[in-house]
């Protein structure tokens, strides 16, 4: 890019920037948006999951270890 260096702090600014740099970087990260579908999924699983225990730190450790807004396989 061809940008005057001091441009540069008012162009990062820029909404479209913004919007921009996320597509790409979601792209390059092989992510994705979470969606309604997901939240769904993770309730389900979780709730699953508290209906097997009596102790409540399994819950948050087993939401860490999934990856739901990550595109690819479905949670485990």
């Amino acid at each position: 890019m061809r940008i005057e260096p001091a441009v540069w702090p008012q162009y990062a600014q820029r909404p479209e920037t913004r919007r921009e740099h996320l597509a790409k970087l979601q792209t390059w990260l092989n992510l994705r948006p979470f969606s309604a579908a997901d939240y769904r999924r993770v309730v389900h699983q979780l709730s699953e999951l508290a209906q097997q225990t009596d102790r409540g730190m399994v819950l948050p450790h087993a939401h860490r270890s999934s990856r739901p807004a990550a595109a690819g396989p479905p949670l485990q």
